[in-house]
């Protein structure tokens, strides 16, 4: 089942996270804090995939009005090649698609293969010529 997630429920995405190994910025933009404060402000919502009570997928579906994007997606390793993430990048793509946003992004990391692939195998391309720049305030932005 998918539902939208709140705060409260901050624990349970941390504690995916951490079990997915995704790299954190726990004292920066992945802080309790941090994400109530981009929940109250509408800049994200954060999308939950649970077995019975247990949450076992999470995104973080951010957009400008622009261009949509799919972040910090993450299931379960008891429960992957299930379609659970599928599942939740059509719903990323169904909500981008009632706000009529047409471009949707999402940044993998160049070793995570299982990632790409299933992005991939969702109808999504990779641009390889396009460079990634940033700049951080500090090592938690």
């Amino acid at each position: 089942m998918i539902e939208i997630l709140s705060i409260e429920q901050y624990s349970q995405i941390l504690d995916l996270w951490h079990l997915t190994n995704l790299p954190l910025k726990e004292k920066g933009r992945d802080s309790y804090l941090s994400l109530e404060k981009q929940l109250n402000t509408g800049s994200i919502i954060i999308i939950g995939y649970f077995s019975e009570k247990t949450l076992v997928g999470v995104v973080l579906i951010s957009q400008d009005g622009r261009k949509g994007w799919i972040n910090r997606l993450a299931v379960h390793p008891n429960y992957r090649r299930q379609g659970i993430a599928s599942q939740l990048i059509q719903y990323c793509e169904n909500y981008f698609k009632s706000l009529d946003i047409t471009v949707y992004g999402a940044l993998i990391e160049a070793d995570n293969t299982p990632s790409k692939n299933c992005f991939e195998k969702n109808g999504w391309s990779c641009w390889p010529e396009i460079q990634y720049y940033s700049k951080r305030k500090s090592d938690q932005s």
